[in-house]
């Protein structure tokens, strides 16, 4: 009974997985509108982000003359992945990113006014430094981003500094999160030999 179930869960996940008409087309209208917002958030990239949806567009258009289904599926895969490579990706990946130095930032206050947490005036001092480091950074990068028409080599040029900063400083705010969940841990330790030692006198 297990076998049949396994097989059958492994024949539905297959054809799931199969790549469709439907489904590629869902997904090349999907590309569509992320490239649209791409350009609307970053119209100094629109020039390379237009070239990338020419050749898909170029892809998309082979596809649709093609008789053969298997044949047309192939090259409308080609057409999406053209959107999941270049700058379309690198943008889409960038601005996540960015979102997520973003809220970390904030939890990073969060984390260390919350009433568990003891830190050293120092570690306090780094932690304001490092959220407002991220605060200042962020926004250098968005001046960066929509500076003047980038050029291919500019455009990548841009996003690569952009992605170097981002990592560096992923790098510090976990340095930061680390020392607020240490701080915690040792809270903890403190109060619980200060529970044992109460316990001993009393008895």
């Amino acid at each position: 009974m297990k076998k049949i179930s396994l097989l059958l869960f492994l024949c539905i996940a297959l054809l799931s997985c199969k790549k469709t008409v439907e489904g590629e087309t869902n997904a090349w209208n999907a590309n569509k509108t992320k490239l649209s917002k791409l350009k609307a958030n970053y119209p100094a990239f629109a020039s390379v982000l237009d070239n990338e949806m020419k050749e898909a567009q170029a892809k998309w258009d082979e596809a649709s003359k093609l008789s053969n289904e298997e044949e047309k599926l192939k090259k409308m895969s080609e057409a999406n992945y053209t959107f999941n490579q270049g700058f379309v990706y690198d943008l889409d990946n960038l601005e996540m990113k960015m979102k997520n130095i973003s809220n970390k930032s904030n939890d990073l206050l969060d984390g260390m006014t919350a009433k568990d947490v003891n830190l050293s005036k120092s570690d306090q001092k780094e932690i304001i430094r490092i959220r407002d480091d991220a605060r200042d950074m962020l926004s250098e990068i968005k001046k960066s981003l929509n500076k003047g028409d980038k050029s291919s080599s500019q455009a990548y040029k841009t996003i690569q500094n952009a992605k170097n900063a981002l990592v560096d400083m992923e790098r510090r705010m976990d340095m930061a999160f680390k020392a607020i969940n240490d701080s915690k841990i040792k809270n903890t330790d403190s109060k619980k030999d200060s529970t044992t030692k109460k316990k001993k006198k009393v008895s």
